[in-house]
């Protein structure tokens, strides 16, 4: 077996057995905290296109989107259970500190769209004269 196989088996038993560890109770499936739709759409997106970056040329073509989309809502399984871990104490909280995050990135992208919109225009006007 070549190297990278051994260590490949090696960090998803590790990742397993931290899951089940960590995985929340019966009891305590009701999750208070959640990932906010927009910040969740977010973290997809980047991880998919990461993951199809990354795959690209060295996995079938036709297996790269599935193992890209099985990947990321593993990824968004793992941090469904993290926000799960928050104590009662904190909800109010983390849900503040994460619909806050989802403000600023909005106003990042938004800015920089208005930045990039201005620029091609401030050049357009250039060029006229």
């Amino acid at each position: 077996m070549k190297l990278r196989t051994v260590l490949f088996a090696v960090a998803v038993a590790v990742a397993a057995w931290l899951v089940l560890q960590f995985a929340p109770q019966p009891a305590m499936l009701a999750r208070a905290v959640e990932l906010p739709a927009e910040l969740a759409a977010i973290v997809a997106g980047g991880v998919f296109f990461l993951v199809e970056m990354l795959l690209a040329g060295r996995v079938p073509e036709e297996s790269v989107q599935r193992i890209a989309a099985a990947i990321t809502a593993g990824i968004l399984e793992i941090l469904g259970v993290l926000l799960g871990l928050i104590p009662p104490e904190f909800e109010q909280l983390a849900t503040a500190l994460l619909n806050l995050l989802v403000i600023v990135l909005g106003v990042v992208s938004v800015t920089k769209l208005l930045f990039a919109w201005t620029g091609a225009a401030v050049r357009k006007l250039q060029a006229r004269g």
